[in-house]
């Protein structure tokens, strides 16, 4: 049905399509028609005016109701009233929590108020709620870390009297397990050692144990539910400490131990143990060393460094025979880390399922190595070589380390520090190929590492070093799928990163041009 205005502009439709002249009585209507409309207009436009205001007013209402809205929606949150488990899992939480350091130049984030740390007190000044929470879980007190000083004169305190202590055990109820840390201070203002056993009530409950300083009278109780105990700087301090009683720890799986053998406790079961850490004095008891690691059938993890041994004899490569029947033999053994006066151990130990090994040395053992990897026949996922002051001593030679590798087809990951020079030869090697392909040497590696890796002597001229576009190379002939090979740019300062990377259209870059010395570039950074 036509509109008004389509019945208007029909009548005058033979002026509206074309440039007739109009006639005089035309001209009146259309004056006519025009006044109207501008009239009409007026009115749309007022009444536009008002419904735009109205609308106006409506939106600025709604957005009033929204933020009204959201404020008593937060009272609804589930975060105003979360689950007692819930907030504790939280707190626990803030416990480990660190804010990352800010380094001069980068933006960090720094902690907001006082950092939470391991004590729940600052969670206790919170809010009464958060407190009366804190209060009732005995497993917010359950770990404790307590420093026992010499204040003055005065002998380091007991803590069977400390209130602090006490309080804290208090707070801990008697059901959770404990995390007991314990600092005796220095041993010179501690000489006749911390009594242990006020720990008697509390020993079928300690899970983690760290000691640091000198102690005497373990409790007698069985620790039940003990699985780590970590012994820092420690002396045992006993009048009778031939006839000391120790109390038993059966389920012990992580130990860790910085002290001299003979301070060793005599309550581990050794055969229960997964991870062993000993930095030990041996003096002249290695013997007593060997037999403790006799009995460690069980170590999945074991790190040693032993040091003031009389028999160590600084050489180029040590390999004495061993008896068979004073070889040690780990079949669960997967990492093993040595350092140099740990080195002594390889010719007695057999380690068939070692899979990551971590080894600082001032010379590298050539023979004593193979026969040790000749006799325990593993398979190495990662390999970690370190140099000790390689800037005095030449770093191993390439062949050696390539023989070393070419046994070790399963190895993804090496890291080396003044251990290896990044030399033609090494670069050359490790880009030779099989006809179908395959690289020659550590088809599976992932990962390659290099500190220190430039001559700081003339023993090696920077002429046999590798160049960026050697290195790529490489790195292409080692891709079967063809993904382009790139050298990364990194904002820290004397680093080069070799990767190759799934980045459509970026070519290759090949600058030809040799790496800068050691003084310029510290770490070699090769991606597979």
């Amino acid at each position: 049905m036509p509109n008004h205005v389509d019945l208007e502009e029909s009548k005058y439709r033979h002026l509206l399509s074309t440039n007739a002249e109009p006639r005089d009585l035309d001209i009146q209507e259309v004056q006519s028609i025009v006044e109207q409309k501008k009239s009409c207009l007026a009115r749309l436009a007022a009444q536009i005016k008002e419904t735009q205001a109205t609308l106006d007013s409506l939106i600025e209402l709604q957005e009033l109701e929204q933020r009204s809205l959201s404020r008593f929606n937060t009272i609804l949150s589930p975060i105003r009233r979360p689950p007692l488990e819930i907030l504790l899992e939280i707190f626990l939480f803030t416990r480990d929590w660190m804010g990352r350091p800010t380094v001069p130049g980068h933006s960090g984030y720094g902690i907001v108020g006082p950092g939470p740390g391991r004590s729940p007190l600052v969670i206790t000044h919170v809010c009464s709620e958060w407190r009366r929470v804190a209060l009732s879980a005995p497993v917010l007190w359950a770990t404790i870390h307590f420093r026992l000083e010499k204040r003055g004169a005065m002998r380091i305190q007991d803590p069977a009297r400390d209130k602090l202590l006490q309080m804290w055990l208090g707070r801990a109820g008697k059901v959770h397990p404990l995390d007991f840390t314990l600092i005796a201070g220095t041993q010179r203002d501690n000489r006749t050692g911390v009594t242990l056993s006020w720990m008697q009530p509390y020993a079928h409950r300690i899970k983690r144990l760290s000691l640091q300083g000198a102690f005497s009278a373990f409790p007698t109780s069985p620790f039940d539910v003990l699985e780590e105990l970590n012994l820092s700087e420690f002396v045992f301090r006993d009048d009778a400490q031939n006839h000391r009683v120790e109390p038993s720890a059966p389920f012990l799986r992580y130990f860790t131990f910085e002290g001299t053998v003979n301070n060793l406790p005599t309550c581990l079961a050794w055969r229960g143990l997964t991870h062993l850490k000993l930095t030990s004095s041996l003096a002249d008891d290695t013997s007593g060393f060997l037999k403790i690691l006799s009995q460690c059938v069980a170590l999945v993890e074991f790190d040693a460094t032993p040091y003031n041994i009389l028999d160590f004899i600084e050489s180029e490569d040590l390999d004495p025979v061993i008896p068979d029947n004073e070889r040690i033999i780990m079949p669960h053994l997967e990492t093993l880390s040595l350092n140099r006066e740990g080195i002594w151990l390889l010719p007695y130990l057999t380690l068939p399922a070692l899979t990551k090994l971590h080894i600082s040395y001032e010379f590298w053992p050539k023979f004593t190595f193979n026969t040790f990897q000749s006799r325990s026949s593993f398979t190495l996922k990662l390999l970690s070589l370190r140099a000790l002051e390689p800037g005095r001593d030449a770093p191993m030679d390439a062949a050696v380390f390539l023989g070393l590798i070419d046994k070790q087809s399963g190895l993804t990951e090496i890291r080396t520090f003044g251990a290896l020079l990044v030399t033609r030869m090494l670069i050359s090697s490790l880009k030779s190929c099989t006809h179908h392909g395959v690289p020659d040497l550590v088809p599976h590696l992932e990962y390659l590492e290099m500190e220190k890796a430039f001559p700081h002597h003339s023993h090696s001229s920077l002429s046999e070093m590798s160049t960026d576009s050697e290195i790529l190379d490489m790195l292409a002939f080692r891709q079967p799928s063809k993904r382009p090979v790139i050298l990364e740019t990194t904002h820290r300062l004397g680093v080069r990163s070799f990767a190759s990377r799934e980045v459509p259209n970026v070519p290759r870059k090949n600058t030809g041009v040799p790496l800068p010395l050691s003084a310029q570039i510290r770490s070699i950074h090769i991606y597979f």
